[in-house]
């Protein structure tokens, strides 16, 4: 679409409106979600067995330079070593899995959501495919990646939900339902990929142990996951949408991820960052009109206030929001791992 037929239709959807439905739709989804979250922190007061006490999922270590509050009521802390921005006290096993079981968060997931082809070109090149290589896909939902890598690639996944499990396989891919553990052997896979999956584990050194164990010696581990070292981290910070809820445990910086691979046996041999800079004209406005009730990305739910920043920014080319938006980081990062000789 031209930049003038871009203007032109946000012009209408200003006019006569446009976006209720997907708004509505995350409205519902976000108030649900922090209905199941405040339940659970309201009975942790007397069942202190729904969390746990945790140290820094990158380094270990307990030393902290901040901590802070979400708007729901769960605690962050930033580790003084390595600037990864961790929750503690953490939701056990048992508290997460009932709270990925809300009836919210399946509402989420029933809408399709597609891969990034970018990140099969990243893995790609991390190791050039010859005939006969295989690549697992760790968290592979319903196989979307794994769409994108079956040309040149033998492709396996694993999943946790037994329902996107099954579509994955019926979508032609062999998927073990369960976590890494219930794969067996070792020593299995060429390459082996982790999308937006490790920031939402407590303590992810099991996991990794395990992705050492079924990567053959000369083979690739390939991963994206929120940056928390971005400017619109350091910007919005304990409103940023990667603290929002109880699903992200740990976000790491690069020197964050960089200290998880050596304490792993790993090496991270390549880094980059991705995604853009997460920050929209609507989101430098809201932000600074009704801080305490700024919710990242959304516009406060008013497609209205959401359709006139963007016809604002796109009458202005783009100028308006490049000289509001910090400069800093993306908001996402990749990095490829090889096994530390």
């Amino acid at each position: 679409m031209t930049p003038i037929k871009s203007t032109l239709r946000a012009g209408y959807r200003f006019v006569r409106g446009g976006g209720e439905p997907s708004l509505l739709r995350r409205r519902t989804y976000h108030e649900g979600r922090i209905r199941a979250e405040r339940a659970v922190l309201s009975e942790a007061v007397s069942r202190p067995d729904l969390f746990c006490a945790v140290n820094c999922p990158a380094c270990g270590g307990a030393e902290v330079s901040d901590r802070f509050f979400n708007p729901v009521g769960f605690s962050f802390c930033v580790c003084a070593a390595d600037g990864t921005v961790y929750m503690n006290p953490a939701p056990t096993l048992a508290t997460l899995a009932r709270l990925y079981n809300d009836e919210s968060y399946s509402m989420h997931w029933s809408v399709g959501h597609t891969a990034d082809p970018d990140d099969y070109a990243r893995a790609s090149r991390a190791m050039a495919p010859a005939p006969g290589q295989s690549l697992l896909d760790v968290g592979c939902a319903t196989g979307e990646f794994l769409k994108l890598a079956r040309d040149r690639f033998d492709c396996h996944g694993v999943e946790i939900n037994a329902d996107t499990a099954q579509i994955a396989r019926q979508n032609g891919f062999p998927v073990t339902t369960g976590t890494l553990v219930d794969m067996p052997g070792k020593e299995r896979f060429d390459v082996i990929t982790m999308l937006q999956v490790i920031e939402h584990l407590v303590e992810p050194t099991q996991p990794l142990a395990d992705v050492r164990r079924l990567l053959k010696p000369s083979g690739v581990f390939y991963l994206n996951t929120p940056c928390i070292d971005s400017a619109s981290f350091a910007l919005f910070r304990h409103r940023h949408i990667h603290v929002s809820s109880f699903g992200h445990v740990g976000l790491y910086t690069k020197s964050g991820l960089a200290r998880l691979a050596d304490r792993c046996g790993f090496e991270m041999v390549d880094h980059g960052y991705c995604g853009g800079s997460d920050i929209a004209l609507h989101d430098l406005i809201g932000y600074r009109i009704a801080r305490s009730r700024f919710r990242h990305r959304v516009a406060f739910y008013k497609p209205r206030f959401l359709n006139f920043c963007d016809l604002l920014d796109r009458l202005s080319f783009g100028l308006l929001s490049k000289a509001l938006r910090p400069q800093g980081n993306e908001s996402y990062q990749w990095a490829v791992w090889r096994v530390r000789a």
